[in-house]
């Protein structure tokens, strides 16, 4: 029903007629997604395949999020100096030039390459969707399209685990990159009769210095976090990394201040709604991640699930965040965000403390109840704080207010994976060594200990996040300034 009430809506600019274009790019993003996620639950299965260690086999997962994050920041240099087609069939040439490597790979370098060689395009392809929706849809209608975008994304990852176990058991693991290259094909074949250039180009200069700060800063933090959430944070080498980043971060910042044509034009963030809708997604991206690593690792730790039985029970939690997406964007449009941002975190932060609660007797039912409301509270705040945010830029800064949003959520993501990952870890640690040594299940014990503080964690975090969505409100609409002005201003 979101789903037909959103193309009866969707129009062209300056028309009534249907954008059939927009539900391509929607497609190819669906599952460019779903190629994206469907490798994460195979990951012990490839160290079997290719004698490497688990470890290596992470960077299927970790190399992939660090080339989207290195390229995000390019992004929006991307959408403004190439038109809509050429980057679209670019971004997808890569995602399904990728998958036949992938899926031809006979050495794990191989599968790897075209892993990176996927996340590249996806990266861009994402950013061509929510940038194509900006421009297609009138303010008062962004919030039912960007949950739609918002139900794509979703929807993969919700879907991915079961799949993908089912792949595995049925098939040769080869069909999750090759499986997906007819529907890439069917997509190419209905953007190429449908999509319209509808972007304004211009000649721009890129700035390679920024580039390659850009590459020290969001590279640099993403490799840090990933390592402190593995080693902890007392390794020096993980943080070293991170350090590094974040000196790359100050420099690329101040560089952007300075030039005359920035690689990401950071003034986007004197616009307070899109700052505040930002800090918001993060925390929910942060929320996100931890249940979607905790809640697996409790369900095989202390259920003794399968991996495709593990995968079947977080379905319904995904499937209800992807149709909650369109929803909420819908109700964003009629009523704005406070109704919908406020009432979600508590939600999630109320949640968040039950799941710190859980332990091997809790009802199995209940737990997947408690998945399902955090998620579908999670599609309640998300999409109204980017369409929020979004909405008080002017046109000209789009391109930017997408590229810094995606790449906050890729840093979030990691963020909080590390962050409860760790948190986890060391409460384990610190159970097991106060634990008598002959105590029984203490294993079992000492996971669902250091799961309940990362959620209570978690919950106490969203108290944060509840003081910030008191100050967000619906913006003015901008929708008539020009570049010139936007710097002028500054």
């Amino acid at each position: 029903m979101e789903l037909r009430l959103f193309l009866k809506n969707i129009t062209l600019r300056r028309t009534d007629q249907l954008d059939p274009g927009l539900v391509a790019l929607l497609l190819a993003a669906l599952f460019a997604v779903l190629n994206e996620t469907s490798v994460n639950i195979a990951l012990s299965n490839f160290s079997e395949i290719f004698h490497v260690s688990v470890s290596t086999t992470q960077w299927l997962t970790s190399g992939f999020l660090l080339v989207m994050t290195v390229v995000l920041p390019t992004t929006a240099f991307i959408m403004q100096s190439f038109k809509t087609r050429q980057i679209f069939f670019a971004s997808m040439s890569l995602v399904g030039c990728g998958a036949i490597i992938a899926g031809a790979a006979p050495a794990f370098w191989v599968l790897l390459l075209g892993r990176l060689i996927q996340a590249a395009g996806t990266c861009v392809l994402i950013a061509l969707l929510n940038n194509s929706i900006l421009l297609l849809t009138p303010p008062h209608k962004r919030g039912i399209a960007l949950g739609l975008s918002g139900l794509v994304v979703s929807f993969s990852p919700a879907i991915a685990p079961a799949l993908s176990g089912l792949i595995m058991q049925q098939l040769n693991w080869r069909f999750l990159f090759w499986g997906l290259i007819p529907f890439y094909i069917i997509v190419a074949v209905l953007a190429y009769i449908n999509l319209k250039n509808i972007s304004e180009t211009s000649k721009q200069k890129l700035d390679w210095l920024s580039v390659l700060l850009s590459i020290v800063a969001f590279g640099g933090i993403l490799r840090g976090i990933n390592g402190v959430g593995v080693t902890g944070p007392n390794n020096i080498y993980a943080l070293m990394p991170l350090l590094i980043g974040m000196v790359g971060l100050v420099l690329f910042a101040w560089r952007q201040m300075k030039i005359e044509n920035p690689l990401l034009e950071l003034r986007v963030l004197k616009y307070p709604m899109f700052t505040l809708g930002t800090l918001m997604i993060a925390f929910c991206l942060m929320t996100l991640f931890g249940v979607v690593v905790l809640i697996p690792i409790f369900l095989q730790g202390a259920y003794g699930l399968s991996i495709f039985v593990t995968g079947l029970a977080m379905l319904p939690g995904g499937l209800l965040n992807g149709l909650a997406s369109p929803i909420s964007g819908h109700i964003y449009d009629r009523v704005g965000p406070k109704p919908l941002i406020i009432p979600g975190v508590i939600l999630m932060a109320a949640i968040s403390w039950l799941l710190s609660m859980v332990s091997s007797s809790t009802n199995i039912g209940l737990l997947i109840a408690m998945h399902c409301c955090i998620l579908i509270s999670i599609a309640f705040v998300m999409p109204s704080s980017q369409t929020n945010g979004l909405n008080q830029l002017p046109p000209p800064l789009y391109p930017h207010g997408i590229a810094i949003m995606s790449t906050v959520m890729q840093l979030a993501g990691a963020l909080g994976t590390a962050t409860y990952v760790s948190i986890m870890s060391i409460s384990q640690q610190h159970y097991l060594q106060g634990a008598h040594s002959a105590a029984t299940n203490l294993q079992k014990n000492a996971l669902i200990y250091g799961i309940s503080h990362a959620f209570q964690f978690c919950a106490l975090l969203l108290i944060l996040g509840l003081v910030i969505a008191l100050f967000i409100k619906r913006p003015l609409l901008m929708e008539n300034y020009s570049k010139d002005s936007i710097r002028s201003e500054s």
